[in-house]
């Protein structure tokens, strides 16, 4: 009888352990599947807030694309612009130089004739002058001559003499400066003859 109730009793108790190891198990069960749960819903937040994330990346993406794709064709836009304005400025400013060396050629070329015109007449005037001049000394020199003959201390074929010496010398000076002998001859007073001898002495 004692041992009967001791192998119920040890039954009973048995029967209690497994049990409360039963409900342990049930428990810690119950508690890593609590734990599993938390951690798969913290994945699968961090999951979604990832698609976010690469949702919001590939928005930012398709948007600085956007963006750079309209920048580099405001930019090429831009510099087609600069290139043509650049150009229309180039010709102009080859417009501007050229009419400015096309006037500047006609200033130079007005000038230039002026200035030979000018040189010509101041020419001309210097031959006058000294055409004059030595007009003037000739006839200085032939007066203070003729002015020998009332000279009673002077021979008056000496007179003479220098007198036809001083046309031979005129006359060979203007058939040098390219007088006609002709001219040389009514101007002088000699005759044709005696320009021909002079020009003859003087190689012509």
């Amino acid at each position: 009888m004692p041992e009967a109730s001791m192998i119920a009793l040890a039954l009973v108790v048995f029967g209690i352990a497994e049990v409360m190891f039963m409900i342990y198990i049930f428990r810690y069960v119950s508690a890593s599947k609590r734990s599993q749960e938390k951690e798969f819903a913290l994945l699968d937040r961090e999951r979604q807030h990832l698609i976010e994330l690469q949702k919001e990346l590939k928005a930012d993406a398709t948007s600085a694309r956007e963006s750079t794709k309209d920048g580099l064709a405001k930019l090429q836009k831009i510099g087609l612009e600069t290139h043509a304005e650049w150009n229309d400025m180039t010709a102009r400013f080859d417009e501007v130089v050229s009419e400015i060396e096309a006037r500047s050629n006609d200033l130079v070329d007005q000038l230039m004739q002026k200035l030979n015109k000018k040189g010509l007449e101041c020419s001309k005037t210097i031959a006058l002058a000294e055409s004059a001049k030595a007009e003037l000394d000739g006839s200085v020199v032939a007066a203070r001559k003729v002015a020998r003959f009332f000279d009673s201390q002077v021979p008056v074929e000496h007179v003479l003499h220098e007198l036809q010496q001083d046309k031979y010398q005129e006359a060979r000076r203007l058939l040098n400066l390219g007088s006609d002998a002709n001219a040389v001859a009514r101007k002088l007073g000699l005759s044709l003859s005696e320009v021909s001898m002079v020009a003859h002495s003087l190689g012509a």
